[in-house]
């Protein structure tokens, strides 16, 4: 889904995926195994996680800027 490369390749590519301690990565990697839909509702602030750990992974990727820091 185009909406959840956007989501995900800004996440990447701001660094923040870098900085994942091992338990977020394996949070983050639970989180991809999910349906699409699922996480694009989960992203779009629609639904929330009972897992605090994987809610935590979907905040970090939503509240990622799309405007670069000067």
């Amino acid at each position: 889904m185009l909406e959840l490369d956007l989501y995900f390749d800004r996440f990447i590519a701001s660094g923040n995926f870098d900085k994942l301690s091992d338990r977020e990565l394996d949070c983050y990697n639970e989180v991809l195994q999910m349906d699409d839909n699922d996480i694009f509702s989960l992203l779009q602030g629609g639904a929330r996680l009972s897992d605090a750990n994987l809610q935590s992974i979907i905040d970090q990727i939503r509240n990622t800027s799309y405007l670069k820091e000067t």
